[in-house]
């Protein structure tokens, strides 16, 4: 199922539920930043995708310092400011990658730094 777009999606939306419902970390270790992130890769041109992935990152990144840790170590920062390079005009994909990237640089200085290379 890896490789059925709408499936990704609509699985990316669920972890979303899931993250605001459960403990972060729980979902992050149980494969929620590996999974967003790989469908990022694997569907880097579909821009729903895209910025249902962000949004997983962005919930998983919220308040909770080791997976934003786990997330910028891993390349996510890239990750989201190639979907924000790639798609200048999609305004919601914007707002999501921006509270993303907010979420990581909060109260983490490392990420900050890693943020205003790109």
């Amino acid at each position: 199922y890896h490789d059925d777009i709408t499936l990704q999606y609509y699985a990316c939306l669920a972890v979303q539920v899931l993250t605001s419902q459960d403990d972060k970390r729980k979902v992050a270790v149980a494969g929620g930043i590996r999974f967003a992130m790989r469908a990022m890769q694997r569907f880097a041109k579909d821009r729903r995708l895209q910025g249902a992935a962000i949004g997983v990152l962005r919930c998983l990144g919220m308040n909770c310092i080791e997976n934003k840790n786990d997330i910028a170590e891993a390349g996510g920062v890239r990750l989201i400011v190639d979907a924000m390079r790639r798609w200048p005009d999609i305004s919601l994909l914007q707002e999501h990658s921006v509270a993303a990237l907010c979420n990581l640089a909060s109260k983490c200085a490392p990420n900050k730094r890693q943020i205003c290379d790109f």
